[in-house]
């Protein structure tokens, strides 16, 4: 059974500090509040992707579909279901802080 890293890279993160958190996009929270899309991160000048997808892994011996959650770095804006409607949220808030455990104050 092959073993995986599934964390968030840390690296990704700490590049973040000094940064502008400008926004982030997602579908609308109607009836609940979690997302069926992926959430669109707009942080300096670059689009990051926050994902939690279905792809084949070993899962315990079995090659089956596991939800991946993931945070990659896009070169554009992330394509959406043509007929979802998305909500842009601005923050506007220069990221100061990124503690390991991502509580806290990180935004100024």
């Amino acid at each position: 059974m092959k073993e995986f890293d599934f964390r968030i890279n840390t690296q990704l993160l700490s590049k973040f500090v000094g940064q502008e958190f400008v926004k982030y996009k997602c579908d609308e929270f109607i009836f609940t509040n979690s997302v069926s899309q992926f959430v669109e991160l707009y942080i300096g000048d670059k689009v990051f992707s926050l994902e939690n997808i279905q792809e084949p892994n070993d899962y315990f011996g079995y090659y089956t579909d596991v939800a991946i959650f993931k945070l990659v770095e896009k070169n554009s804006q992330i394509e959406q279901f043509e007929h979802e409607d998305q909500v842009n949220t601005c923050i506007n808030k220069k990221i100061i802080n990124i503690k390991p455990a991502l509580i806290g104050k990180i935004l100024e």
